[in-house]
């Protein structure tokens, strides 16, 4: 393992980070966490975790002026209003910031990732410049 208290280490590495786009390092965590993969880490984001890129979709599809459910349905990712709970926070929870702890929310990279990637597609369907990188920044 490399130690990053080293001065010419922690210099590479952050002249790496910085060439990097956000789309791709999502992707690569996506790749490695994705069932089956070899990656030996944890594989599932924790509940605040989860909770705050549910609150970044859901104020991304609100910025786009676009509803969850058609998001997610013409992503083909959900049939019904039902299936999108777990992806996107209500307008009271948001404005209020409670959230039930028993209330159910996506923890897998890949649902959040996939879920900013469709709504930029739904925006550009709707007629809006959008920045996919900066969205998954």
């Amino acid at each position: 393992m490399t130690e990053r208290n080293i001065p010419a280490v922690d210099a590479i590495l952050r002249e790496a980070l910085s060439t990097v786009r956000p789309t791709h390092l999502l992707s690569e965590a996506v790749r490695r966490t994705t069932k089956g993969a070899r990656w030996k880490g944890r594989q599932k984001m924790t509940r605040e975790d989860a909770l705050a890129a549910t609150r970044v979709v859901t104020d991304l599809v609100r910025r786009h002026g676009l509803r969850a459910t058609t998001v997610l349905q013409r992503d083909g990712r959900a049939s019904g209003r039902g299936q999108t709970y777990r992806f996107f926070l209500t307008e009271e929870e948001m404005a209020t910031g409670a959230i039930s702890p028993e209330r159910s929310l996506a923890k897998e990279i890949s649902a959040h990732v996939d879920n900013v990637r469709a709504v930029a597609a739904a925006a550009r369907a709707a007629g809006h410049e959008v920045d996919e990188d900066s969205m998954m920044a």
